[in-house]
């Protein structure tokens, strides 16, 4: 029926990041519902009319519209039973709420789609409760509470078994996997990221073997085999280019631009992190840009000009606290550290630095934990009036976290830095 096509269009240009387009059809579908005569039907079709649109401004990190939508969906099936539909329009808010930094709220809103979940006895109830475990366990993986993570993921999985939901199965494979990486049960999580990736390619799910390739790279990239980073992350930017999906590819042009950096090309890294940002400001997404910032800032740092690596540097701390990012916040106290070495200006150095561990221990991320206790051992070494107790101390800790996680150039690089002070 024309309701069905108007509504199925705007999911589809929502996909391929025409948000304008998708919004166009979402308000011919509602104008449609509206001149319906009430009834419970068509009360849980503009519900989930409701989430849709919602779902588009989450997209565009527009958040006050975003929960307007929300609430006239759930206000539109108040008086109804449990329904699917406002279990997921909860899901999204709590979504939105963690993208926030808002944790209370967050898993207030999670908690409320489970309890509905639950009430739902059919598969799309049960297949509601899955999506809620592995939201769940992203809210928990943000506060470095990354075992209950796991154990959400993996009842995640076990729902989504139960009704032969392979999508569902394979998203909480692939959130599963994230939360061992955090971990740093790296074995684990390639084994359970190309589980889900497997399953991706099974069922024909382009959209979500994009995902996996990404995710794929990313522990690549951590493990330092900079060429199988670049391949599955240039499979990735080709799928999204073929879709036509803007966000994703403005992802996969910042982590190839990360590759190119380590590799010192600097030309190709200048140009992806050039286009990945124009895609960004194009689409109005800013979840990624701390990151973006990052980059640019170590980009400077790595080519020379310090000025422009501190200002970008400190723009990433800035938007990782507005965002509430507490991860990206550390990793760019981190650089900042670093830049500040470069500078040699060892004070604001250790400042930095510290603040990084300080974050990091918080979120029991042991990789970047090692990272960082490496950059303040290498400023302890380098400043005579530092502890060099201190420093052997945490180069010891550092090399023995890369060895058991199999970060390779990270390793070299510690390994390098002992040589030194034997």
């Amino acid at each position: 029926c024309l309701l069905f096509a108007h509504q199925s269009s705007g999911i589809v240009l929502t996909l391929t990041g025409q948000y304008d387009k998708a919004l166009a059809h979402f308000a011919v579908a509602q104008a449609l519902l509206e001149s319906q005569p009430p009834s419970d039907g068509q009360r849980r079709q503009v519900a989930e009319l409701c989430y849709e649109i919602a779902n588009v401004y989450e997209l565009r990190d527009d958040y006050d519209t975003v929960f307007a939508w929300l609430q006239r969906g759930l206000e539109t099936v108040a008086e109804l039973a449990p329904t699917v539909e406002a279990a997921r329009i909860y899901l999204l808010g709590s979504k939105v709420y963690s993208r926030q930094g808002n944790n209370t709220q967050a898993l207030a809103w999670c908690q409320r789609s489970l309890d509905i979940a639950t009430q739902i006895t059919t598969p799309e109830g049960l297949r509601a409760y899955g999506a809620a475990l592995y939201t769940q366990a992203g809210i928990d993986m943000r506060l470095g509470k990354l075992d209950d993570a796991i154990k959400f993921c993996q009842e995640s999985i076990r729902a989504y078994q139960e009704i032969g939901d392979l999508s569902g199965e394979s998203n909480a494979h692939i959130n599963l996997a994230s939360a061992y990486v955090l971990r740093g049960d790296w074995d684990q999580a390639s084994t359970a990221y190309e589980h889900g990736w497997a399953i991706k390619r099974e069922i024909g799910d382009i959209y979500g073997q994009a995902i996996g390739s990404n995710n794929l790279a990313n522990l690549h990239l951590k493990r330092g085999e900079w060429q199988e980073a670049r391949d599955m992350y240039a499979q990735s930017l080709a799928i999204w280019q073929n879709i036509r999906a803007p966000r994703g590819e403005a992802v996969a042009l910042i982590n190839l631009a990360q590759v190119y950096i380590h590799q010192e090309d600097w030309a190709q890294a200048q140009e992806y992190l050039g286009q990945s940002q124009a895609l960004f400001d194009d689409i109005g997404s800013k979840e990624f840009l701390p990151e973006l910032e990052r980059l640019w800032g170590e980009y400077y740092l790595k080519t020379g000009d310090v000025e422009q690596a501190i200002q970008h540097t400190q723009q990433a701390i800035t938007l990782a606290q507005t965002y509430n990012d507490p991860l990206e916040e550390a990793i760019a106290y981190r650089l900042l550290g670093q830049i500040h070495m470069a500078n040699a200006v060892p004070q604001l150095a250790a400042e930095a630095l510290s603040n990084s561990l300080d974050m990091l221990s918080t979120l029991n991320n042991e990789h970047e934990i090692a990272r960082t206790k490496l950059a303040l051992a290498r400023l302890a070494l380098t400043e005579e009036s530092a502890s060099t107790d201190q420093a052997q101390t945490y180069l010891r800790e550092a090399v023995e976290t890369f060895e058991k996680l199999g970060a390779r150039v990270d390793l070299a690089q510690a390994m390098a830095l002992q040589q030194k002070t034997d």
